[in-house]
């Protein structure tokens, strides 16, 4: 008994080849498409960035304005 998952391809027929490239590109498109999903999902927010911004202003004025005294 033959695999269930795989396309067989008999020399022949062109029906089959192209059937495995179409699905080849799609389950290289579903990859492409989890991995930018995952690195989404793995960055920081909006507000954390938007935090960490202001203090470094925050910082940098302090310093500035310590530096001219």
């Amino acid at each position: 008994m033959e695999p269930k998952n795989e396309i067989n391809i008999k020399p022949g027929c062109n029906a089959g080849v192209d059937l495995s490239r179409r699905v080849s590109h799609l389950e290289d498109s579903d990859d492409k498409q989890w991995l930018i999903i995952e690195r989404l999902q793995n960055r920081l927010p909006v507000w954390a960035t938007m935090v960490m911004t202001v203090m470094g202003m925050i910082l940098g004025s302090v310093l500035t304005y310590a530096g001219m005294k």
